[in-house]
C-alpha cells in the first residue's frame, strides 16, 4: 500500500473524478492486498461494498456504475472502514498503510461542516513521532500531516483529524 502511494502520488489515475484522493487511497488499499467487496447482485453498487470494475471506459459512467462509493468518496470509504473490522486510532498509534481522513469542523462554503472530505495514506512516522502522508488532490509525497493540517485549517477553518487502521473482516 505504502510502496503504491509513493510510487504513483504525481501520477495520473485511469479514471478521472473531480477529487481523486479517495481513489487514489482506495487504488493504494487494492495495491497493499485488499480485496474488494461486492454485492451478489449488484456488484460494486450495494450499500456495504468496496471496489472497482474495469468499466466501459467513459469517465462519467464509469464513477458511477463500476465504482462503489466508498471506492471515490472520503465520507462513504471512512464509514465502509469502519463499518468492517477497521479502527481510529491515535495519532501516536498511527503507522505507514493506516488512511488519514479529515473531517471539517468550522463552517466553510467549500465543505460541509461535520463532514469527512478528505482521505491520504500514511506512509511513514518519524521516529519523533511525524506522522508523513501521501495524498492526491492535492498531490504531495510524504508530507507532514502537522504541516497539512495547518493549511486545511487555514484554508477552511477547523479540522478533526481522524486515523483509520483497515482490518477488513469479509474474507
Amino acid at each position: 500500500m505504502v510502496r503504491y502511494a509513493l510510487d504513483h502520488w504525481d501520477k495520473k489515475d485511469d479514471l478521472d473524478f473531480k477529487n481523486n484522493c479517495a481513489n487514489f487511497t482506495s487504488s493504494a488499499l487494492e495495491a497493499g492486498g485488499m480485496q474488494k467487496k461486492f454485492d451478489f447482485w449488484l456488484g460494486p453498487g450495494g450499500d456495504n461494498t468496496w471496489g472497482r470494475e474495469s468499466g466501459v471506459g467513459v469517465d462519467r459512467i464509469d464513477r458511477r456504475v463500476y465504482h462503489s462509493r466508498s471506492w471515490g468518496l472520503a465520507k462513504d470509504l471512512h464509514g465502509f472502514l469502519l463499518h468492517n473490522g477497521g479502527e481510529e486510532v491515535t495519532r501516536a498509534d498511527a503507522r505507514p498503510g493506516d488512511v488519514i481522513f479529515y473531517e471539517q469542523v468550522a463552517p466553510d462554503p467549500a465543505e460541509p461542516q461535520g463532514e469527512i472530505y478528505h482521505a491520504a495514506v500514511v506512509t511513514s512516522v518519524t521516529p519523533d513521532g511525524d506522522i508523513k502522508l501521501t495524498q492526491h488532490t492535492s498531490s504531495f509525497e510524504n508530507v507532514s500531516l502537522d504541516s497539512r493540517e495547518h493549511v486545511a485549517t487555514r484554508n477552511h477553518g477547523e479540522q478533526r483529524i481522524h486515523i483509520v487502521r483497515p482490518h477488513p473482516n469479509w474474507y
